[in-house]
């Protein structure tokens, strides 16, 4: 399974392990999803802490042993919901410190298929009189998708 995704939105490594070994076993004690995982146990502890916090799973108590459990993975979408709202809470400040800058630079550098979709979405932005078309061959479908043929203004 590709997990690059779950790293995307900001989980790490310990995190995903352990949440997708919590998927694999459903309910469960710490014992086997140390276990399970091939984690060492401070680690298995510290990252369900973590998922716990994240809201990505929750645990019960029978007697003194705490047996945990994964959150329906749809639930995720409430946690990057949640970090876009708590990102937007300070984005005009952000853009306010962009402004204040004594210095703009001059030139950026855009790497890799994320840096061309950024470069092509900023080109739409721009309002210009001039127009261009952009596009590439066959793989550059395969990589870009939608963002292959695009109509600039100029």
């Amino acid at each position: 399974m590709e997990t690059a995704i779950l790293e995307d939105i900001g989980l790490t490594q310990g995190e995903i392990k352990v949440y997708l070994t919590l998927l694999k076993l459903g309910s469960s004690s710490a014992g086997p999803i140390v276990e399970k995982s091939s984690l060492q146990n401070s680690v298995v502890h510290r990252m369900l802490h973590s998922l716990i916090e994240k809201g990505l799973i929750t645990y019960i108590l029978e007697g003194k042993k705490r047996y945990y459990q994964a959150t329906d993975p749809k639930l995720i979408i409430n946690f990057i919901d949640d970090k876009k709202k708590r990102f937007e809470s300070i984005l005009p400040e952000l853009i306010s410190q962009q402004k204040s800058a004594k210095k703009n630079q001059e030139a950026t550098i855009y790497r890799g298929v994320r840096g061309i979709k950024e470069l092509l979405n900023k080109m739409l932005i721009i309002d210009s009189k001039e127009h261009y078309a952009y596009g590439g061959p066959q793989r550059s479908h395969d990589l870009l998708g939608d963002y292959t043929w695009l109509i600039i203004k100029e």
